[in-house]
């Protein structure tokens, strides 16, 4: 026989409830009459409450709650059951204590706070109201398809087996403070068309999230992920909360779409964490992000700000086909092994300050449309541009490049030299031809011909840039090689104890010995056949000493006038070259 049991939005008594002969949403009760009073057994008192035979209260949700005291009883006396009818409880679920409420509608608000419930399925449940699970207790329970039209309340709660929440459909807020998923939760395909809370939520297992829909603001702040996170191709369509969670497994948020604000500052992953062909919106903020694992951002899109300040990338850092539409900033960065920035586009200016780079760094092919900004970096390792695409003013001031020694060294400098010279930089330009030309001189198969004219092309004019330290260089020669000459000479002929007269002589004598020597040393400059045909010059070898050469000396002086005519010629060389540099830049 069905009857229907009313409920009132006020507190009343036992006798207050009464069964009507009506016939719609009918809750379905047992035959025959306990006492004589037609009560649900809800409102029976708890005498008759007693007495009510037990399929009957495995028909009415007390085979759900073990352990509910009388307090929690009046509670759920909140919710109206339609559709119930005894056929589905077979004898079997009822000895497994398994319970089944797939496809059944709650009407009104229902409270299961701080309850038990165990083997239970809510699978196509509609709760038309409020539902309150705060602090419940669930294992084995499932709510795939269900459909909350009002709040979900599920803070609190212990998920001690695997739970699946797959295509559930929550209208208002669901509320998952503080939860724990002991096992696996299943929430694919769910929408979430109000705010969602899953702060400090902890997932022991994994949790499942592929396709979600979040229409409105969701927070998963300082939420623990034990085991893998898979969030691919969700949509998160309001503001957006991830900071402070801790991820030990895989982590997936590949083809997911946030559309306004995502934080994941002070977030650390353990392991690898996907975000290829990701859409970020208005702002993403990476702040202070662990990544212990392989971090890809592959093909990924970022529509406004872009920060990834005090960062770690612990594993490669993976930004290949990246898209940065918005300002995008790397501020003390550390990439521990290697960073690709390959094919990545930079719409708007993009900062790396005080970052580094311990691992091979590629930005192969990708273009940078606004400012790019290098202040105070470190390149372990020569960081490649091959293909780069340069339109707005770079700066590199402060950066070192520690890498002298790889061999692909100097073809990364000098393609950075040429695209320095791309945007008429001449600063930086001179800056990666020293560096090309010093990782040249240290690679191993350089011949030692080569690493000499290097070595004095380094030394005397700074790899030509410099036109005034050949000039310099080339003056002090000739100031200081009369006095070579001079010691030189009288050495080779023995007579030693002319260099102590040499240096005792008096101001004027020694001034006039010395323009003296001055005259064959620029004689040698400007006269230098003169040096190799005939052995002498205009001034002639008997200036040397007060007793003449004999041949051997003179052998020895005309190698020393020799070599310093050499040197001399390179020196001036050297020096119009530089200066042809400079006129030219």
């Amino acid at each position: 026989m069905k009857h229907r049991c009313e409920f009132r939005d006020k507190d009343f008594e036992a006798e207050d409830c009464y069964l009507g002969d009506e016939t719609d949403q009918c809750w379905v009760a047992a035959e025959g009459q306990y006492g004589g009073i037609y009560l649900c057994c809800f409102h029976m008192p708890d005498e008759q409450m007693a007495q009510v035979d037990s399929n009957l209260r495995s028909t009415t949700l007390i085979s759900l709650l073990d352990d509910w005291n009388l307090s929690c009883k009046r509670k759920l006396s909140t919710f109206t059951l339609p559709y119930l009818h005894s056929g589905r409880f077979d004898s079997e679920r009822f000895d497994s204590g398994g319970f089944d409420f797939s496809n059944y509608h709650f009407l009104s608000r229902i409270n299961l706070r701080n309850s038990r419930i165990e083997n239970t399925r809510f699978n196509q449940c509609k709760f038309h109201d409020d539902a309150c699970f705060q602090g419940a207790t669930f294992d084995g329970v499932q709510f795939e398809r269900v459909e909350f039209a009002g709040n979900a309340q599920f803070s609190d709660c212990e998920f001690l087996g695997d739970v699946s929440f797959s295509e559930a459909v929550f209208k208002e807020d669901a509320d998952f403070r503080d939860a724990l998923f002991a096992a696996s939760a299943w929430f694919s395909q769910s929408k979430f068309k109000s705010g969602a809370r899953f702060i400090r939520a902890d997932f022991r297992g994994s949790a499942w999230f592929p396709e979600v829909v979040f229409s409105e603001n969701v927070r998963y702040s300082e939420a623990r992920f034990r085991k893998d996170a898979n969030f691919e191709k969700a949509i998160f369509g309001g503001h957006t909360w991830f900071s402070g969670i801790a991820v030990d497994g895989l982590a997936s948020y590949k083809e997911v779409k946030f559309k306004k604000y995502l934080r994941f500052n002070g977030a650390i992953f353990g392991n690898d964490v996907g975000f290829e062909k990701t859409r970020f919106g208005e702002y993403v903020w990476f702040n202070e992000t662990g990544f212990r694992g392989n971090a890809g951002f592959k093909e990924a899109r970022f529509s406004g700000l872009a920060s990834f300040k005090k960062c770690e990338f612990g594993q490669n850092a993976d930004f290949s086909g990246a898209t940065f539409n918005g300002y995008s900033e790397f501020l003390e960065v550390t990439f521990f092994v290697e960073a690709r920035f390959k094919k990545a586009e930079f719409n708007d200016k993009v900062k790396f300050e005080k970052a580094l780079f311990d691992g091979e760094t590629s930005f192969d092919f990708a273009s940078f449309q606004e400012q790019l900004t290098m202040l105070n970096d470190t390149f372990v390792w020569a960081p490649s541009f091959e293909n780069s695409e340069l339109r707005g003013r770079v700066n590199f001031h402060n950066t070192s490049f520690i890498d002298l020694t790889s061999p692909k060294a100097p073809q990364h400098y000098g393609v950075l030299k040429s695209l320095m010279n791309s945007v008429s930089n001449k600063r930086e330009e001179r800056r990666f031809y020293v560096l090309e030309q010093e990782s040249i001189y240290y690679q191993p198969e350089t011949r030692w011909t080569k690493k000499l004219i290097s070595l004095c092309y380094r030394w005397f004019t700074g790899y030509g840039l410099s036109y005034m330290r050949p000039l310099c260089t080339l003056l002090a020669i000739i100031i200081l090689s009369p006095i070579i000459f001079e010691v030189s000479a009288n050495l080779l002929t023995g007579n030693i104890e002319y260099i102590g007269d040499y240096a005792a002589l008096g101001f004027s004598d020694f001034l006039e010995h010395y323009k003296l020597m001055m005259a064959f040393t620029l004689d040698n400059i400007a006269a230098p056949l003169e040096v190799w045909s005939s052995g002498s010059t205009v001034s002639g070898m008997e200036q040397f000493s007060w007793d003449p050469l004999t041949l051997w000396p003179q052998i020895a002086i005309k190698t020393l006038a020799s070599t310093q005519i050499v040197i001399g010629m390179i020196l001036i060389v050297f020096s119009v070259l530089a200066f042809i540099k400079k006129v030219q830049n």
